[in-house]
This record gives C-alpha cells, sequence and structure tokens, in this order.
C-alpha cells in the first residue's frame, strides 16, 4: 500500500465502527472476515490494508459510541469466535486505542445527528473538534465530513486502488 497523502506520524486517526469490526473480525485469521455475515463485504486483504493504513499515522482513537457498536456487531459470531473476538476489542481498548468521550445529550442536539445517527455523528464531531483524520467507508458519513473540511478518508477508494493495479 502507497502511503496516503493524509497520513502522517504526527497525526492521529479516528476509525469507524464497521472498519474496526473487520479488522478485529480479521484478527481471528485469514478468511474469518468473508464467513462473518457482518464484514462479508470485506476480506482478509482489506484487513491488512487497514492494518497498513493505521501504521501511517502517530495513534488511533475511537468513541465509546464506536466500541459499543462493535460489541453489538461482534455478538453476531458464534460463541467461541466471539470470545475471542471480545478479548481483541478488550486488548485494543485497554492498549492500542485512544477513547474520546462526547456525551449523546451533546451529539443529539448538532444537526449532524439528524443526518447521520449518535455514532457517525459522534464520529465526525470529534474528528473536526480534535483536528483528527476520519477513516470510513460510509459514504454518507466521508461526504459530510469532507463538504465541512474535516480530513476524511474513504476507504472504498483505497480498495479501489488495489483492484485496480
Amino acid at each position: 500500500m502507497r502511503h496516503h497523502h493524509l497520513a502522517s506520524p504526527r497525526k492521529g486517526i479516528l476509525i469507524d465502527a464497521n472498519l474496526l469490526t473487520v479488522y478485529i473480525v480479521g484478527m481471528l485469521g485469514r478468511g474469518e472476515v468473508e464467513k462473518f455475515k457482518r464484514t462479508r463485504g470485506y476480506t482478509s486483504d482489506d484487513v491488512k490494508g487497514i492494518d497498513d493504513l493505521i501504521r501511517q499515522f502517530g495513534w488511533i482513537c475511537t468513541t465509546p459510541h464506536v466500541i459499543a457498536e462493535v460489541s453489538n456487531l461482534l455478538d453476531w459470531l458464534d460463541s467461541g469466535k466471539r470470545q475471542r473476538a471480545n478479548e481483541l476489542l478488550a486488548k485494543a481498548a485497554l492498549s492500542t486505542l485512544g477513547e474520546i468521550f462526547k456525551a449523546s445529550k451533546e451529539i443529539v442536539a448538532t444537526q449532524v445527528y439528524f443526518k447521520l445517527g449518535v455514532t457517525d455523528a459522534g464520529l465526525f464531531l470529534t474528528a473536526r473538534e480534535q483536528k483528527l483524520v476520519l477513516v470510513t467507508a460510509d459514504l454518507p458519513l466521508y461526504h459530510y465530513a469532507s463538504g465541512l473540511k474535516v480530513e476524511a478518508i474513504n476507504f472504498n477508494h483505497i480498495r479501489e486502488q488495489w483492484l485496480s493495479r
């Protein structure tokens, strides 16, 4: 993967719930992303791409809303895989991920909440306020953020670059 123009070891990255779910499920082993109903639209190569992208930044952040959403998505795994995936999520939350709290009552008081919902609105607001690079495969979130000059990476654009090689 080539270096993304927004990437910098001085910048933080804020990753959305779907991509974080893909990343966690991918840690269960090659082929797991393709098997799991909630990540079937991705591949094990995408997990490598997410990892490569994350490594281009200085740190990775999340929000409690994202962690809750990922946890809910992981509940769809069978019990053995769910246990392991939740352990991986807990380990990431404790050691790797910085967590930035934004109260739901603040999020729902904004116009972006009505456009994107609580989790994505929280991501947008956090990225804008903390000057983080937002990474998402969610087109409405990407367009909203980009339209308001928040640095954002559409993961689908990166996937298309790989496929065109």
